[in-house]
């Protein structure tokens, strides 16, 4: 933990209230955007620390020692705080701690703190500072039983005065002094209460306080305390109504998460089914992408096969092309050749027909000569 600290002080808003609440051990569960902007820390950093991050080394062990006496008798306490910020710097809080209970139990504490005025600021400095230097910090004018016995001196040191010069002027003047000693010790409660007793009874009186509280002025000043409890019972009453509704409404928030959480095992199922079918959809698309992967190459090897054929194809055209010039030539050879057979054969008719003639010539010339 850091404990550098400077004379900065910071400063916040009236309107703004500073949360914070703690386990029993004094760590930190939560506090609230404003806790965490004032103090410089993130609420992360805060989360699980003691609450002493944000103590002042100018806090007196005291005052934090009556905060915890009161707590752990399950008690408030409210008190001027001097926190540190996280860079060092100061702020002052009026802090008001309360248990938090559960069950009738204490499971931690609250601290709401506001901004304090200047004068109280002033005061609480000029207090711890009396107490960082061990002084015991008394409040005689709150001290009655001192009053008592300073009255009583008083009253016997004049009773003694007058017996000694008793119709005196001495007796008249002592008489005096000590009527004003006496006032004096007693200011407070002869002049000061009253007004108080008497401002709450102009705020506050009314014909129940004598039922409720009874009569007299230390029951005027009982009476707003009186009422103050009726307030807390009441707010309790209401409190505790609107607990039921709220667990009504928890039971019935708690109803319907169980068929919601129900129908999200139910989906939960369904989805586990369709990412099965997912599954083995994915290991026949796989299978049937191998395949495919199979038939592309194969379809591939048949191009080239094809490609190659065509190749052949086209030699083997070009030859039955050349092929078919020479057998065009051929018949064309052909036909010219039937033509001069033919013109053979005409001619060779015609040289039987000369030949038949020459031999029927000759037939009739060996018949003359025979015949001569």
């Amino acid at each position: 933990m850091n404990n550098s600290f400077n004379s900065n002080e910071v400063g916040f808003a009236e309107a703004v209230q500073l949360v914070s609440i703690t386990d029993l051990d004094g760590r930190i569960t939560y506090a609230n955007q404003e806790f965490c902007q004032v103090a410089g820390y993130s609420l992360e950093e805060l989360v699980g620390q003691h609450h002493n991050i944000v103590r002042h080394p100018n806090m007196p062990k005291a005052a934090f020692a009556d905060l915890w006496e009161k707590l752990k008798q399950g008690d408030s306490w409210r008190g001027m705080v001097k926190n540190r910020c996280k860079n060092g710097s100061f702020y002052w809080v009026d802090a008001y701690v309360t248990p938090l209970y559960e069950n009738g139990t204490i499971k931690g504490y609250q601290s709401v703190r506001t901004c304090p005025s200047e004068n109280q600021k002033v005061k609480a400095q000029q207090l711890y500072d009396q107490l960082n230097s061990g002084k015991q910090i008394r409040d005689l004018s709150a001290n009655i039983s001192l009053k008592r016995i300073i009255a009583t001196m008083i009253i016997l040191s004049a009773c003694l005065v007058n017996w000694i010069y008793l119709d005196s002027i001495i007796s008249i003047i002592t008489l005096l002094v000590s009527f004003m000693l006496v006032f004096i010790t007693f200011s407070e409660e002869l002049v000061v209460f009253p007004k108080a007793v008497n401002k709450i009874k102009l705020l506050f009186d009314s014909p129940s306080r004598i039922i409720y509280s009874g009569k007299g002025l230390t029951n005027i000043m009982n009476y707003p305390v009186e009422l103050y409890k009726a307030r807390v019972g009441t707010i309790l009453g209401r409190s505790s109504d609107s607990g039921r509704v709220l667990v009504n409404l928890a039971s019935e928030l708690e109803k319907v998460s169980s068929e919601m959480l129900a129908g999200i095992n139910e989906e939960n199922s369904h989805l586990a089914q369709f990412a099965t079918a997912i599954t083995e959809m994915s290991a026949t698309i796989e299978e049937v992408s191998g395949n495919t992967t199979q038939t592309h190459d194969r379809v591939v090897d048949i191009q080239n096969e094809c490609k190659q054929n065509i190749e052949v194809i086209e030699v083997s055209q070009n030859r039955i092309l050349n092929l078919t010039g020479d057998v065009e030539n051929a018949a064309t050879n052909a036909i010219a050749l039937v033509t001069d057979i033919d013109k053979i054969s005409t001619v060779m008719s015609e040289i039987q027909g000369i030949a038949d003639q020459t031999n029927l010539l000759a037939l009739n010339a060996a018949i003359e000569a025979a015949r001569a």
